[in-house]
């Protein structure tokens, strides 16, 4: 689980741009310079917010400091400032094929037969206790296991 800085890359920098964009715009057409700055504030508010779950994780909302809701993949809008809304985990989901053979091999059968095996693996995937949903387990990780690395 990977704690988030807070940052979206470089989309708070992008929405900074729109909406200094959208402020001289209103400002230079209607000469209001309050009206620009009201919605110049709502647009980098309104882009700032977007963020985009990957398939392979889940993340755990905070809202004022308490557990809000764990979202799955997709795009979201989490509120820009961390003491209001903000992503306090990063729960990786692991689903991978897991190899058992490194090279081509072979299966000898005690008639003298033998197969050769192209292609073996198994698919891993962290199940949930019976009656758990997968949000409750994301739950569980974040916060009822100090590090989920030991505890698997």
């Amino acid at each position: 689980m990977e704690e988030d800085n807070g940052s979206a890359g470089g989309q708070w920098f992008l929405a900074i741009l729109v909406a200094a964009a959208v402020f001289v715009t209103i400002w230079i057409t209607t000469g209001s310079v309050w009206r620009g700055a009201i919605f110049s504030i709502a647009l980098y508010i309104l882009l700032a917010g977007f963020r985009t779950v990957p398939n392979e994780e889940r993340w755990t909302i905070e809202f004022f400091g308490r557990f809000f809701r764990v979202q799955g993949p997709g795009l979201i809008w989490v509120f820009p400032w961390d003491f209001v809304m903000r992503v306090r985990k990063r729960v990786p989901i692991w689903k991978f094929p897991l190899s058992l053979f490194p090279s081509l091999s072979w299966l000898d059968f005690k008639g003298g037969g033998s197969m050769q095996i192209v292609k073996g693996f198994v698919r891993v995937q962290i199940s949930c206790k019976g009656g758990e949903t997968e949000d409750d387990a994301v739950k569980e990780a974040t916060y009822g296991v100090e590090d989920y690395r030991a505890e698997t």
